[in-house]
């Protein structure tokens, strides 16, 4: 009897260790659609930063138009994503950009464009403060284009893009979202 006890607790420790294990393993798997589309229609402020300086600002629109594609109005351009199985297809003006749905921490090529050189996936923030704003629960996407210009993208859970950080040859500029209201 007692061997079987021995058996079974074993058993029980094994499944829980095995359980155990693959969760920790998740927490550095990430669904971009969650990170970079919201559950809500709002709009969104930017302010804009060139070498740290404030010079504009700008309002977005935010709307998830069905459960697989979603929408990023300003009032120059429209940005729309698509949910494709595994992969997001963005529509930008400029270009048509594919991005891996599921990623993990130092993933790279997750951003696929004629004109990217390469991104990944480089950090989780749980809380990520810029400009004195605080957002949570953020991802750092880094890349770099074929013409040498590196762009660091900020996406909050269920927000967007809450920064974007660009250095083009030493002009830096920078996105940092200042505000949101529900429509």
């Amino acid at each position: 009897m007692q061997k079987i006890k021995l058996l079974l607790l074993s058993l029980v420790m094994v499944f829980l260790t095995a359980c155990g294990t693959e969760t920790s393993s998740n927490l550095n798997r990430f669904d971009m659609w969650e990170y970079m589309t919201a559950t809500i229609d709002y709009e969104v402020t930017y302010a804009i930063y060139e070498n740290g300086v404030r010079v504009d600002s700008y309002i977005e629109s935010h709307r998830l138009l069905y459960r697989d594609s979603y929408e990023r109005e300003s009032h120059s351009d429209i940005t729309s994503l698509y949910l494709n199985g595994s992969n997001i297809l963005m529509k930008e003006p400029s270009q048509d950009v594919t991005i891996e749905r599921y990623v993990n921490l130092g993933d790279r090529d997750i951003f696929h464009a004629s004109s990217i050189q390469i991104c990944s996936l480089e950090r989780h923030f749980n809380t990520y403060e810029r400009k004195g704003l605080k957002f949570y629960n953020v991802i750092m996407v880094n890349c770099t284009s074929k013409s040498g210009v590196q762009q660091e993208f900020y996406y909050g859970y269920n927000e967007g893009i809450v920064a974007i950080y660009e250095n083009d040859r030493g002009r830096e500029k920078e996105w940092v979202k200042v505000g949101e209201v529900h429509i």
